[in-house]
């Protein structure tokens, strides 16, 4: 986030951290995360190698 728009937000009351910290999310369930969102690049990546037609930009 830019440092003047994350600035505007907290003088507003909110603040900013992590999905792990809005979610309480414990070590194992990060890395459960982390580990699924590799998992879903990889795939994206293989299926856009097989189809152009699925690739961004």
């Amino acid at each position: 986030m830019e440092k003047l728009k994350k600035q505007r937000l907290e003088r507003a009351g909110w603040t900013a951290g992590s999905a792990r910290d809005f979610l309480e999310l414990s070590d194992e369930e990060t890395a459960r995360v982390e580990v699924e969102l590799e998992l879903v690049d990889v795939a994206g990546r293989r299926a856009a190698a097989r189809d152009p037609s699925l690739r961004s930009g």
